[in-house]
């Protein structure tokens, strides 16, 4: 009974990958103190994402050199495939918008 349980999940787990979407990594660049940012980086592996995360401690130089107006600023900045994400932008969005 082992034998079949353990080829069959074999099988399940063989499959997935050709199901699965491949999606481009984000690196998010947020402040290492951040609560919610680190909800939106969940939010984004769970949609299928990986996710590099790099903590920093003054954000404003990046997102000046970034070019993100002051106005625009949210509390991270991520890249996805050369977009620039400024803040809590739904994993669906970013989904449409790299299509």
């Amino acid at each position: 009974m082992r034998k079949l349980l353990y080829a069959a999940a074999i099988s399940v787990m063989g499959a997935v990958p050709a199901f699965a979407e491949t999606l481009p990594q984000v690196d998010v660049y947020k402040s290492p103190l951040c609560g919610c940012c680190s909800e939106w980086v969940e939010h984004m592996r769970v949609a299928g994402f990986p996710v590099n995360v790099r903590d920093v401690e003054d954000m404003t130089p990046l997102k000046k050199m970034a070019g993100v107006p002051e106005e625009m600023e949210s509390c991270h900045t991520a890249v996805v495939d050369g977009y620039l994400v400024e803040g809590h932008v739904p994993a669906s969005d970013v989904k449409r918008l790299l299509t």
